[in-house]
């Protein structure tokens, strides 16, 4: 069982679904969710992913290899679609996923409630 003021602290640094719904319907394919969800290596994959593609399909015209090109930012963009609108099904459990890892730390006290990290003293005596 978790502590009263354990308790709090969860409550302050649980994740919504709300939020993490707005987050994917307004920046999505940019994984801001998954930033949202502490996701990180995912959420820069996609946000990699919609990089390459945003700068594929304004490259087409420079570089001249416009068929080749708008077959990889095609692709990629497919790719990209399939990937955020999968989210979208997952996310519940994303959040539920989170919560249940913050109430785990907390509750064998590895995370750190305390807004601030105590000042360490770099000077030796």
């Amino acid at each position: 069982m978790i502590g009263k003021q354990y308790r709090t602290v969860f409550e302050a640094r649980r994740k919504s679904r709300l939020t993490a719904y707005v987050l994917w319907l307004l920046l999505g394919v940019a994984g801001a969710h998954r930033f949202y969800l502490r996701m990180k290596p995912s959420g820069f994959g996609m946000l990699s992913l919609a990089c390459v593609t945003t700068a594929a399909f304004f490259a087409r015209d420079w570089l001249g290899f416009t068929d080749e090109i708008l077959i990889v930012s095609g692709a990629t963009l497919l790719l990209l679609a399939t990937w955020v609108l999968a989210d979208v099904l997952r996310m519940p459990g994303f959040v539920q996923q989170y919560n249940d890892r913050l109430l785990r730390r907390l509750s064998d006290g590895r995370e750190q409630w305390r807004s601030r990290r105590p000042k360490r003293n770099w000077r030796r005596p």
